[in-house]
């Protein structure tokens, strides 16, 4: 399979996609960039105001009639681990920017992936995709798939809607049960092989330490210390005020507004994440803010390691 054209607003993921895939055309944009479209009310009732449109000619005239537009939107909104914009977030209108393209495009297929509450949306972005598509011409399936009942090394569910515009798409279910494979796989059969591969292939590469890393792993082996178990480590992020939304000194930009807000807000879903696996995995996690004393810093950090070493004894 080629693919002519990779969209998102990571330029290093468009990279890692084209070099898998021999991607022609690469566009470091939102897709909502690149299409033009309006919509008429929500969930069943919806319709576009009229035909969306591709605003580049020259793409247009390229991606016109693809086979197929896979797409995964953002799924921070929709997650049950984001407690501040969950379910109504300005991110999850990022959605419908799949079915505009699809039509715009006259794609003969369009999969969108995304998190199973992707469905509980307050703003009904999967039923409003779906008559997108329907009244469009459209044929459309959905359902979930679970990655471990298909053998996969991991546990993860996803929600698939698939539009298909020549004929009616593959029941979800059906993709289920021709795709089961059980026991699940594990981790280490997806990346055993890389323990032994060599190249220059960046998928094959292990990472370059600078100087000051490789001065610190050494002294971690050289003293014994480097496999301390998880209730003694200790994770100590130093937060910038503007990029992580400070209550204190926290600032949007007055220009593009939306995007930021976009922006900054996954920024604070991401911190809240990790916190939660850190400490999920026994760490003691630390957050400070830029603007504080840095000698109120380091002391709470002191204390802080300290009580957990105390505590640590104890237990032992």
């Amino acid at each position: 399979m080629s693919a002519e054209l990779i969209v998102d607003e990571d330029n290093e993921a468009t990279d890692v996609y084209a070099s898998n895939h021999d991607t022609r055309i690469r566009r470091i944009v939102s897709v909502a960039a690149l299409v033009d479209f309006r919509l008429r009310r929500r969930g069943s009732d919806a319709a576009f105001v009229y035909d969306p449109e591709i605003m580049e000619p020259k793409l247009a005239a390229t991606v016109r009639g693809a086979d197929l537009v896979m797409a995964g939107p953002p799924c921070q909104g929709h997650s049950n681990l984001n407690n501040q914009t969950r379910r109504d977030d300005v991110r999850n209108a990022l959605y419908l920017t799949v079915p505009a393209f699809a039509v715009a495009t006259r794609a003969r297929v369009a999969i969108i992936e995304n998190v199973p509450e992707v469905t509980s949306d307050r703003s009904c972005v999967v039923q409003t995709a779906r008559q997108l598509f329907e009244s469009a011409g459209y044929s459309v399936e959905e359902g979930i798939l679970s990655a471990d009942a298909m053998g996969w090394p991991q546990t993860r569910r996803r929600h698939f809607l698939i539009a298909r515009i020549d004929a009616a798409p593959i029941p979800i279910r059906e993709v289920s049960q021709a795709l089961a494979d059980a026991p699940p796989r594990s981790v280490w059969w997806a990346i055993g092989d890389l323990e032994t591969r060599t190249g220059d292939d960046p998928m094959d590469r292990a990472s370059v330490l600078s100087s000051e890393n490789r001065q610190r792993i050494d002294w971690l082996f050289d003293n014994d210390e480097y496999d301390l178990p998880c209730k003694e480590r200790v994770a100590v992020f130093l937060d910038g005020c503007f990029w992580h939304s400070c209550p204190v000194h926290g600032t949007t930009p007055h220009a593009n507004r939306a995007w930021w807000l976009e922006k900054l807000a996954a920024n604070v879903e991401r911190d809240w994440r990790h916190d939660c696996e850190l400490r999920t995995a026994g760490w003691l996690v630390l957050r400070f803010w830029e603007h504080e004393d840095p000698r109120f810093v380091a002391d709470t950090i002191e204390t802080r390691v300290c009580e957990r070493q105390k505590s640590s004894a104890t237990d032992a």
